[in-house]
């Protein structure tokens, strides 16, 4: 999905935990009946995905190689 379409609170935890991100892609995921983001940013010239609730909870941080 184009990050443009993500929901506010899951750009701004994001925004919040990573004021320097560039947001590059999206994916909407539905696990367990729990609608989640991951989504792929660049910030400081590393890449990292995120994953976030719908309600813009931070659930994971993993670091790309």
């Amino acid at each position: 999905m184009p990050v443009a379409k993500l929901p506010e609170p899951v750009t701004k935890a994001i925004m919040e935990r990573f004021p320097k991100a560039e947001l590059i892609k999206a994916e909407k995921e539905t696990d367990d009946g729990k609608v989640k983001y991951e989504v792929k940013i660049r910030t400081e010239g590393k890449e990292k995905e995120v994953d976030v609730s719908a309600e813009g909870v931070i659930l994971k941080v993993d670091d790309e190689d």
